[in-house]
C-alpha cells in the first residue's frame, strides 16, 4: 500500500481519537480546561486535498479571554508537495499586572509553517 494512504488513515484515526478525549483537568484553582478539536479538510492546487485537525484550548466558560489560550492545527497535503506537513500554533497568556477592563495585556507565542511561508514570533501585546 502507498505511504500516502497510510498517512491519510493515521490522520483520520487521530481526528476520531482526539474527539473522544476533549477535556482534561488542571490545577484546582483554575477548574476545568478544555481542548476542543475540529477536523479540517480543504483543497488547493499546490497541496491537493489537505487533511488535518484544529484544536482550541481554553478554560471552560472563558470564551477566548481566559488564561492559557491555545489555537493550534496540523495539516497534511495528500499531493505530497515539497513540505507536506503544515502546522500553526498560537499560545496566549494574559498578564494581569498590565491588564485593565477591556484592555488586556498578554504574552503570545506564534509559530507556523505552511506551504510557501513560515512565521515564528514572540509578542508582548497591550
Amino acid at each position: 500500500m502507498d505511504n500516502r494512504h497510510q498517512i491519510v488513515k493515521f490522520f483520520f484515526l487521530w481526528i476520531i481519537f482526539g474527539m473522544l478525549s476533549t477535556e482534561i483537568f488542571s490545577q484546582e484553582d483554575y477548574g476545568k480546561y478544555r481542548f476542543i478539536p475540529a477536523p479540517d479538510v480543504w483543497f488547493n492546487s499546490e497541496d491537493g486535498v489537505r487533511l488535518g485537525i484544529r484544536v482550541l484550548g481554553e478554560h471552560e466558560g472563558s470564551f477566548k479571554d481566559g488564561p492559557h489560550r491555545l489555537d493550534a492545527g496540523i495539516w497534511f497535503g495528500t499531493k505530497i508537495p515539497k513540505n507536506p506537513v503544515s502546522y500553526y500554533l498560537s499560545f496566549t497568556e494574559p498578564i494581569n499586572s498590565i491588564s485593565d477592563f477591556g484592555e488586556e495585556g498578554s504574552f503570545q507565542v506564534i509559530s507556523g509553517i505552511r506551504t510557501g511561508f513560515a512565521r515564528h514570533s514572540i509578542q508582548l501585546n497591550k
